[in-house]
């Protein structure tokens, strides 16, 4: 008998070099349709490079695969073994540069990196192994990550994780219990997310000061013999005071770069993107301080 049923799309985002575990993220994804379509009427469709890419010149490749896949998706479930991936010119690879877009819109991220004993011998291969690993600390600043030492056990956690997300995660619970269309496949909505609600307090502190007529929009890095390294905008200093303060401000401009709220202007500087002025001005932080 035919049903109506609300399809949520999930990208699979990997390198080359992790296809079987790309075949088992997409066996667990289907083995959930098994069981729960039925009762839900809630389908998870998988998508990847390697399965939903057709030749054409029309544009840079990776961003045929954001325009054409990635956008869909409500879900993007990445997985790394010795490498990142071939740089895009944009991101150190497709995969990194997937995994920043569809967070940067606010939308879910599960990460998996494989512990399996991998030969370190090739001097390449180390510096790759390397890269993800510098990559995966990156990402724990942001939230949790999963690894797994099997295939066995990559099956075992994200089957289990898969479940804990569609359950938990605020988005994917809404597409899970939103009223369905009587006469049609329904499928997850697009959302106009906007990441910059998501900024944190200091975060908003600094892109204010930035917007005022002494700073234009700029950051100036100084580091003075003795001290701490300071970071100027206007007539205000962040980070001076201590080590751990300066490290502290450095992490918070780190975030705005992978926000694309900012972006380095030579050796020792910052400027605010013109994203960046646009989403101030979305929320009203662009208006100068009384004595600026």
């Amino acid at each position: 008998m035919a049903f109506q049923a609300t399809v949520i799309p999930i990208m699979i985002a990997s390198p080359g070099d992790v296809q079987v575990e790309r075949n088992i993220i997409r066996e667990v994804i289907l083995e959930w349709n098994d069981v729960h379509i039925f009762e839900e009427k809630v389908t998870l469709h998988p998508m990847g490079w390697d399965t939903h890419s057709s030749p054409e010149l029309a544009d840079r490749p990776q961003d045929l695969i954001n325009t054409r896949q990635l956008k869909k998706c409500d879900l993007l479930v990445g997985v790394f073994g010795t490498k990142l991936g071939t740089p895009t010119g944009k991101a150190k690879s497709g995969t990194i540069e997937e995994i920043e877009e569809h967070y940067n819109a606010g939308k879910p991220v599960m990460l998996y990196f494989s512990l399996k004993n991998l030969s370190r011998t090739e001097l390449d291969k180390m510096l790759q192994i390397a890269e993800v690993e510098k990559f995966k600390n990156d990402c724990k600043k942001y939230g949790l990550v999963e690894e797994f030492e099997s295939n066995a056990d990559l099956e075992k956690k994200f089957a289990k994780q898969l479940r804990i997300a569609l359950n938990d995660n605020p988005l994917l619970k809404s597409l899970r219990t939103k009223e369905k269309s009587v006469d049609k496949i329904v499928y997850a909505e697009e959302k106009d997310f906007n990441p910059i609600t998501d900024l944190s307090d200091d975060e908003r502190t600094l892109l204010k000061d930035l917007a005022t007529k002494k700073s234009s929009g700029y950051i100036v890095v100084s580091h003075p013999l003795g001290g701490s390294k300071t970071f100027m905008t206007g007539n205000k200093a962040y980070g001076n005071s201590s080590e751990r303060e300066s490290a502290k401000w450095e992490s918070i401009i780190d975030n705005l770069l992978r926000k694309r709220m900012l972006k380095k202007e030579g050796k020792d500087a910052f400027k605010l993107t013109h994203e960046g002025w646009n989403k101030l001005e979305e929320l009203g932080l662009n208006k100068p301080l009384k004595g600026y």
